[in-house]
């Protein structure tokens, strides 16, 4: 079965030419003959992953000065200078087989099929006779973008939505419903007074999930309430249980943040 045909293209990041080895070109004389003759080399590479040669028969055959000179649309002079300058930089290798590997292409290429493309063309034609674009999603440069990046800036909000949750303080009949709930003995109205007191933090940290601080009460409870049963045993004092619940309650005020 023959290969389905792909189309390429390179993406341009917006600092290219903050990044040194480029700017250092620039500096040059003629060095935006340099930089338009790189960009030529890179399209011509996108679709060999950044390898530059040529494939006649079973033979590989590198690209002589004069025939990149002619890729690149620009004089042998210019290209045999741009050569050296990019070697000596990093942005291209001479590998093996004297064929020419341009680093950055790798990150740079995109591509899709030719079936994805008319798809793509053909739900771009049908957005724009509908005259509008998905909600929530800004046009650029009067066009509606692609279900791709539609899904990405999806994803985006709902990463932004999870990163502002605000919590909300309960209200005292919350609180008594939920522990209600889960049936245990905590007090609503003094968990409630408590949290308030402290601006509803922990330690130093803000409360993120007053149920799971309910939760972390209800296990200090038991704790301490075990620790009073000993203590009553061991006591036959008048008052001695009450007194042993004062200083557990005194306890986790101190010692429970949540």
């Amino acid at each position: 079965m023959a290969r389905e045909k792909a189309y390429y293209w390179i993406k341009v990041p917006i600092n290219f030419f903050d990044d040194p080895a480029i700017d250092w070109i620039s500096d040059q004389k003629n060095g935006n003959d340099y930089i338009v003759f790189y960009l030529r080399l890179c399209l011509k590479s996108a679709n060999t992953g950044g390898v530059l040669i040529r494939n006649i028969g079973d033979m590989l055959i590198p690209y002589d000065v004069e025939k990149l000179a002619e890729i690149g649309r620009t004089d042998i002079d210019t290209a045999a200078v741009a050569l050296k300058l990019f070697e000596q930089v990093g942005l291209i290798e001479v590998l093996e087989n004297k064929e020419l590997y341009l680093t950055a292409v790798k990150d740079m290429v995109g591509s899709e099929t030719a079936d994805a493309q008319r798809k793509r063309l053909k739900r771009q034609e049908q957005k724009t006779f509908s005259g509008h674009c998905p909600d929530n999603v800004q046009e650029i440069s009067g066009q509606c973008p692609t279900e791709k990046e539609i899904e990405i800036e999806k994803e985006k909000d709902k990463k932004e939505k999870r990163g502002k949750r605000v919590f909300t303080p309960p209200t005292l009949e919350e609180v008594q419903a939920y522990c209600r709930e889960r049936g245990n003995s905590i007090d609503p109205q003094y968990f409630l007074d408590y949290y308030t007191s402290t601006g509803w933090m922990r330690g130093k940290v803000k409360l993120k999930d007053w149920k799971a601080a309910v939760r972390t009460w209800e296990r200090q409870d038991a704790k301490w309430q075990g620790q009073t049963d000993d203590r009553r045993q061991g006591t036959s004092a008048p008052g001695a249980a009450a007194a042993a619940k004062n200083k557990a309650l005194m306890n986790r005020r101190d010692l429970v943040g949540g």
